[in-house]
């Protein structure tokens, strides 16, 4: 049975929903945009939704990022800042950060933490200037340059958004996050070849990186090499199920190659996803429903 193209649109509108759950209408509405996505392109214009990029956390074993002699209250701090990150309390680690700001002036780990919860509340520009504080008060900080750059997309300032993630790379060359967000900004520039050089530099670095597969396929589905596309985000869809955008991608790309039955196929995981992403809003506080990337 077709499908009605306002039956697609809706679920269009959905997919978008959902994988920018906080940023898409406050980057929109900071850029003067009117509801519009906040990216170069639009869905009409190419086949793939906008790609993937996203923030990287810092870990237990990042507490070297601190200066030495690490005061117990300074690690208390930190191992507070991990748990509320992991349990997507944004809003507690607002509170948290600001007060370990507070203790100590001196230190970028928590302007990261502060970066990071802003941005994963969509409020990309407090979360830029968070993360240049830490970038000030330590820029060999890889992770605050990714994080940076990653905000830059949203906010559609692209080349600031290439230097800060070419940054991140120089600090760590083997940071696959910061490679698979490189290609996800060229695919916003159109720059699809250049997308496709950072994004096998991602995957070779990090095979089990879901993100930089589905941006692959996006990029190969652009210049309209779609066995290499769907190969890419097939792989993606091993290494995550639920990822909405790949099965959307998918979906499109079924379409234009006519095969009905892997089209659909993607359309019923797309309705799962989407079932079970608004059973969830329904239970738990909005903003614990968006997180980071690893």
């Amino acid at each position: 049975m077709k499908r009605s193209a306002s039956a697609l649109a809706i679920i269009v509108k959905l997919i978008l929903f959902f994988i920018l759950p906080n940023g898409f209408i406050k980057a929109a509405s900071q850029n003067g945009s009117q509801g519009k996505l906040p990216f170069k392109t639009t869905e009409k214009e190419r086949l793939s939704l906008p790609a993937s990029v996203s923030p990287s956390p810092l870990r237990k074993s990042e507490l070297s990022l601190i200066a030495a002699p690490i005061e117990e209250q300074e690690r208390s701090f930190f191992d507070q800042a991990l748990r509320l990150e992991k349990n997507k309390d944004w809003k507690g680690l607002i509170g948290l950060s600001k007060n370990w700001s507070r203790e100590f002036p001196q230190e970028a780990a928590p302007h990261f933490f502060l970066g990071l919860a802003y941005e994963s509340l969509g409020r990309y520009r407090k979360a830029t200037g968070e993360y240049k504080k830490a970038l000030r008060l330590k820029e060999d900080f890889p992770k605050a340059w990714c994080n940076l750059g990653s905000c830059y997309v949203y906010l559609k300032r692209y080349s600031k958004a290439i230097e800060a993630f070419k940054r991140a790379i120089e600090e760590y060359p083997s940071f696959a996050r910061a490679w698979s967000n490189l290609g996800g900004c060229y695919i916003e520039l159109g720059d699809y070849r250049s997308a496709i050089n950072a994004l096998e530099k991602a995957i070779s670095l990090r095979p089990d990186l879901p993100e930089a597969w589905c941006n692959l396929g996006s990029a190969y589905g652009e210049i309209k090499e779609y066995k290499k596309a769907i190969d890419s985000l097939q792989r993606a869809t091993k290494i995550k199920a639920d990822y909405l955008e790949a099965w959307y991608n998918l979906s499109r790309l079924y379409g234009l190659l006519h095969n009905l039955e892997k089209k659909t196929e993607a359309e019923g995981k797309i309705q799962e996803i989407i079932a079970k992403r608004l059973r969830l809003r329904a239970t738990f506080p909005k903003e614990k429903l968006n997180h980071p990337g690893e």
